[in-house]
C-alpha cells in the first residue's frame, strides 16, 4: 500500500484482494484504493484519506498518520509485486492452517461423514482461491450486451467507435474500438506514420489520446502534422522561407492543435511495462481512450530473444495493454521482406511470428496503388503515383474483412484523403 501511494500507476499490475490482508484496517485501505481505481479517480494520500473518511473508516485505521507511516516506511515502489506476493503467500498459508484444523476436527469426530466433509473443504478452498474475474455464468455478458444495445438505440450512429476522420475507413470499421489493437503495416516509405499520425490528430477531436513517437523525434512528427493542416511545405518550415500570410496561418493552426487533448512522448527507451504504467496514469488523470505506438519492434522488451519469440512477446503485451486498460491501440508493425515484394500483402506477411496475427483485432496494410476494378485501370500512371490502397488483412467483427480503400496522398504534403474527396 505504501508503494501504491508513492506510485499509483502500478495498481493495475498488482493482483490482490482486500480480504487477503490479515489486519482489517489494511484491508479497508486496499478496498478504498480499489474503489478509487474503478472510478478512474486519482490515487494519492488525499484521495485515499477522503475515501476512507467517506466510509467512516479513517479514524479506525489510525487517521492520516497511519497512511503517512505507510509511505515513509516503504523503501521503494519498484518491488511492489514482491510485496504483494508476500501478502498473498501469508494469506494462502492461513487458508491451509484453517483447512488443516477442519481436517483434524473431522478426523476426531466419529459421527462426521468424511466424504461430504472433504467435498465441502475442497469447495471452500477453490472458492477462496478463485480469481475475482474467474469464470461465471455467461448471463452477465448477455445482460451487458443487452444494456449496450439499449444504450446505442437511444443514440444510433454509423460510427460507434472513435472516428479516425477517414470517412471510408470509419464506415467499414465503425471507428476504433476500446480494448482492441490495430496493427498497421506496409512497406518502408509508403506513408504509414503519416496516416497514423493524421488519424491521431483527427481522433483527438472526439476523444483524448496518447502518441509514442519512438522512431521519429517529436518535433519532426508535429512538423508533419502542422504541414498537413496548413498545406505549407515541410521544406519551407525548415528553411524559414515563409511569407507573412503563411506565418499567421501557422500561428492560428498551432493554437488550434495545442488545444487538442493529446499527450506525446518521443523517448526511445519505452518497454511495454513502462508504457502500460504511463497509459494508466494518463487514463486516470486525462481520461484518454486511445494510443499510438510507432513502432512495435522499437519497444525494449525481449532483447536477446529470437525474432519470433520477441515479436510474440511484444504483440501479446500490446494486446494486453489494450484489453486491460480498455484503450483502442494503433501499433505500427513492419513487414517480412517477402511481403514487400507482393502487390497485395496478407496477414502472414507481418514481421516475426504468427502470434501477432492472433493478437490483432484489426490488421491493415498501406500499399502502393492496387487496381481493384476495371475503372481503376483507367487511372493514369502520373495520378496513380499519389494513390495508396489500404487493404484489410484481418477484422474480427468486419462483415467483409477483405475490403479495400483507395486514398490519395496530397503531393508535396504529409496528408491523406479519401480518393473520392
Amino acid at each position: 500500500m505504501g508503494a501504491l501511494l508513492i506510485n499509483p500507476e502500478i495498481y493495475s499490475t498488482i493482483d490482490l484482494r482486500a480480504d487477503e490482508f490479515y489486519i482489517q484496517r489494511n484491508g479497508w485501505i486496499w478496498r478504498a484504493i480499489a474503489d478509487l481505481y474503478l472510478r478512474d479517480s486519482a490515487i494519492d494520500f488525499e484521495t485515499v484519506s477522503d475515501e476512507l473518511n467517506r466510509k467512516g473508516q479513517l479514524s479506525q485505521i489510525g487517521g492520516g498518520a497511519y497512511l503517512a507511516e505507510l509511505i515513509t516506511k516503504t523503501p521503494t515502489s519498484l518491488h511492489a509485486e514482491s510485496y504483494a506476493q508476500i501478502v498473498r503467500d501469508y494469506h494462502r498459508r492461513r487458508q491451509l492452517m484453517t483447512i488443516a484444523s477442519k481436517i483434524a476436527k473431522m478426523a476426531l469426530d466419529k459421527d462426521s461423514k468424511i466424504e461430504d466433509e472433504i467435498v465441502t473443504i475442497i469447495d471452500d478452498l477453490a472458492r477462496n482461491a478463485a480469481r475475482p474475474d474467474g469464470a461465471a455464468h455467461w448471463r452477465k455478458y448477455y445482460e451487458s450486451l443487452y444494456d449496450d444495445i439499449i444504450a446505442r438505440m437511444s443514440n444510433p450512429k454509423a460510427v460507434w467507435g472513435i472516428p479516425t476522420g477517414f470517412a471510408k475507413f470509419d464506415r467499414i470499421t465503425g471507428g476504433l474500438q476500446p480494448n482492441e489493437m490495430l496493427l498497421f503495416s506496409g512497406k518502408p516509405g509508403i506513408g504509414k506514420s503519416i496516416w497514423v499520425m493524421q488519424a491521431a490528430e483527427q481522433m483527438a477531436h472526439y476523444a483524448p489520446g496518447a502518441i509514442y513517437s519512438v522512431e521519429m523525434p517529436g518535433v519532426q512528427t508535429v512538423r508533419r502534422t502542422l504541414s498537413g493542416k496548413t498545406k505549407i511545405e515541410v521544406s519551407k518550415m525548415k528553411s524559414g522561407e515563409i511569407i507573412e500570410k503563411e506565418s499567421q496561418l501557422i500561428a492560428e493552426m498551432l493554437e488550434e492543435l495545442c488545444r487538442l487533448p493529446v499527450y506525446m512522448s518521443d523517448a526511445s527507451n519505452w518497454s511495454t511495462s513502462a508504457l502500460r504504467a504511463d497509459l494508466q496514469r494518463l487514463k486516470i488523470r486525462h481520461k484518454i481512450q486511445w494510443f499510438v505506438f510507432d513502432y512495435m519492434m522499437l519497444a525494449g522488451d525481449g532483447q536477446g530473444l529470437g525474432i519470433t519469440e520477441r515479436t510474440s512477446m511484444l504483440s501479446r503485451n500490446f494486446k494486453l495493454i489494450c484489453r486491460q486498460l480498455g484503450l483502442a491501440g494503433i501499433v505500427i508493425h513492419s513487414m517480412r521482406k517477402s511481403g514487400m515484394e507482393q502487390s497485395s500483402p496478407e496477414q502472414q506477411d507481418l514481421f516475426g511470428g504468427g502470434q501477432s496475427i492472433y493478437d490483432a483485432d484489426l490488421i491493415c496494410f498501406l500499399n502502393e496503388f492496387i487496381p481493384m476494378t476495371p475503372s481503376d485501370n483507367s487511372i493514369a500512371p502520373a495520378e496513380a503515383v499519389n494513390i495508396r490502397t489500404l487493404t484489410f488483412g484481418k477484422g474480427r467483427e468486419l462483415e467483409n474483412p477483405k475490403r479495400y480503400i483507395h486514398m490519395v496522398k496530397r503531393p508535396g504534403f504529409p496528408v491523406f484523403g479519401d480518393m473520392e474527396d
